[in-house]
């Protein structure tokens, strides 16, 4: 009994050691970085100590972490180690990573403006977005979103002389935002912006005569506006990541032509949502 005993534990041994060396420690960060080697010591919540292969130790902090894995080692002598970068030992890594992402967005815009909201209504907008976000939890959102309606405009006709109108509506915000990432240290991540930028509107209000005459105004004027958001950001692999937000957005353009007069708000309520890369 007792050899036997000695036989599965010298057995439970050799497997472990065999384990060990055909496989290693693989952790996957945020930012799209790779990590392989031992793990060393292991805080939770707080950090992690990383003997890579070619002996130098790294500290991670968790916060940066997307998730660990083991994997079968390959040649290491030809296999290269991300991130590229040496970190000291007592140094965290979010204090030197800067983070680059870059995608597409669809929101679902409501105007603000009672006469835009009457005539067109709300609907679709399409957009990009570059975040950047850099140490402290800092970053920001460079954006151009792409709202096109048409509709049919509300006309005063007491002589019953016109027989047909149609209204169309264009409104492209390209906007900088500044934004806080709240830290949560999982993989859900809340963020608030204020920033403002250009928005660019066109109008176009074409009526037609029961005769077949028709008639037509436009406006077209660019205007500086502010915007302020709120959303999540959440980790989807290694190097994509999802966001859902809502912006609250207001531009005073000035002009006539136009359905809402000599003043207009090209701003309003978008709820988005999109992809990084």
């Amino acid at each position: 009994m007792k050899k036997n005993f000695t036989t599965v534990l010298l057995f439970l041994f050799l497997s472990s050691l065999i384990y060990s060396q055909q496989y290693q420690d693989v952790i996957y960060l945020k930012n799209g970085d790779i990590v392989k080697g031992v793990i060393i010591e292991n805080v939770p919540d707080k950090y992690v100590k990383v003997e890579v292969t070619n002996g130098s130790i790294i500290t991670l902090s968790y916060s940066n972490i997307l998730k660990f894995t083991k994997e079968k080692k390959e040649n290491v002598e030809n296999e290269i180690i991300q991130p590229v970068q040496t970190y000291n030992q007592d140094e965290k890594l979010s204090e030197k990573s800067f983070q680059f992402s870059f995608g597409g967005r669809i929101g679902y815009f409501s105007p603000s403006e009672d006469a835009i909201s009457e005539i067109y209504g709300s609907g679709l907008s399409f957009g990009i977005s570059m975040f950047l976000f850099g140490a402290k939890q800092l970053g920001v959102d460079f954006s151009i979103d792409y709202f096109y309606k048409s509709g049919e405009p509300i006309i005063y006709d007491p002589n019953n002389i016109i027989d047909e109108g149609t209204a169309e509506l264009t409104i492209i915000p390209i906007t900088l935002t500044a934004l806080y990432k709240i830290d949560t240290q999982g993989n859900i991540t809340p963020f608030l912006g204020l920033g403002g930028g250009l928005y660019l509107y066109k109008e176009k209000i074409k009526l037609v005569a029961i005769d077949g005459t028709t008639a037509s105004a436009s406006l077209s004027e660019n205007a500086f506006g502010y915007q302020a958001e709120a959303g999540i950001i959440t980790s989807m692999s290694a190097k994509t990541s999802i966001f859902i937000g809502l912006r609250y957005s207001s531009a005073t353009i000035e002009g006539e032509g136009g359905a809402g007069g000599n003043e207009v708000n090209a701003g309003g309520i978008t709820l988005f949502a999109g992809i990084l890369l």
